[in-house]
């Protein structure tokens, strides 16, 4: 928003009225990606595969707004790679300020086509983005994360794609209690935000999918979540009555293996275990919603998620079962759902 413009002053002058102190900064420059390897050798092969295989040095070009240097990062990052407890990601990279996580890892090919697993970490981020065209305030404090990962296109898991973003929204939900060794009452709302118990958004997940040749798919997950943030967001230090110092890239590499764990749990167990676990952690079970269906409004009770990773929902006047998605008009995905089809 520029200063000086009518949005801007009110804008300044709605904060300032309920007590929030704002200024006006410049942009922040985009930094260095510092590249972490799993093991010295992890780390040696990724470089060597981006230089195409030869022993000349990367020549990477300054940061600006188009591009920005790679940097090898000698020493590991305990932090990420402690959290977890298997061998993924094998490549970490943070940065301190980016575009977006999310476009960096799934617009640069040269980054990912070396590898199965590879996370990036940001400390800010300035065009974050979410579900559709909601864009994402990512300030210092926050946790901005993408996970690039594959899949075999005959996993389990990939013949139930809708169902990526959800496996993503319980290994975070799972991570936090686990990470910070307490529950904090983390919930999800359908289909990928994460709430408090007292129903305040504190962060989101958002997946994109698209095919790696005809035997994998290849996955780029976000997550993002107020974890050291200043009042008035609400955050998880906070939450907690932890001091602003939870580590970010310890919370990352946490749900990093969560997703792997959940993943590998699915495969093994299908998608109907996975939904009853699911819906242990979700806000809505047995809440009253309004449902059109065809151009009747009708008064419908959330009970689960169908097999296609719709809502599924009963008629709370006859009793009959069928499945909903939101309108794609509506702020609030769980305000204005239609019937999609009818089933069971």
């Amino acid at each position: 928003m520029i200063p000086g413009t009518g949005n801007h002053d009110n804008l300044v002058g709605a904060l300032k009225h309920f007590g929030i102190a704002c200024q006006d900064q410049n942009s922040a420059s985009f930094t260095a990606l510092r590249v972490f390897g799993r093991t010295p050798k992890i780390l040696d092969w990724y470089f060597s595969e981006l230089q195409g295989g030869t022993d000349t040095p990367p020549e990477f070009p300054v940061s600006t707004e188009e591009s920005v240097p790679i940097v090898i990062a000698p020493e590991k990052d305990t932090e990420f790679f402690a959290s977890g407890s298997n061998d993924f990601p094998q490549i970490f990279v943070h940065s301190e300020v980016v575009s977006s996580t999310q476009d960096i890892l799934w617009n640069s090919s040269f980054l990912t086509s070396p590898l199965s697993s590879i996370g990036l970490l940001a400390d800010v981020q300035i065009s974050g983005r979410g579900r559709g065209k909601n864009q994402w305030i990512s300030p210092k404090g926050s946790m901005c994360f993408s996970l690039f990962l594959t899949l075999p296109s005959n996993a389990p898991v990939a013949s139930k794609l809708p169902f990526i973003q959800y496996i993503v929204a319980l290994a975070t939900v799972n991570a936090i209690d686990n990470f910070l060794q307490r529950s904090l009452g983390i919930r999800i709302k359908w289909p990928n935000d994460i709430y408090t118990a007292d129903e305040v958004k504190i962060g989101g997940v958002l997946v994109n999918c698209s095919t790696r040749g005809s035997k994998e798919i290849s996955l780029c997950v976000g997550v993002g979540l107020n974890v050291n943030n200043s009042t008035p967001t609400l955050s998880l230090s906070t939450l907690s009555g932890l001091p602003p110092s939870i580590s970010t890239a310890g919370l990352a590499g946490a749900i990093s293996s969560q997703i792997a764990a959940e993943i590998e749990r699915f495969n093994e167990q299908g998608h109907t275990q996975f939904v009853s676990r699911f819906c242990e952690r979700w806000l809505h079970q047995g809440a009253v919603v309004s449902v059109c269906v065809g151009r009747v409004n009708c008064r419908a009770r959330i009970t689960s998620i169908d097999d296609y990773g719709y809502l599924s929902v009963v008629n709370a006047s006859t009793g009959e079962r069928f499945s909903v998605q939101p309108d794609g008009n509506s702020f609030d995905m769980m305000e204005n759902l239609i019937a999609v089809k009818k089933s069971l």
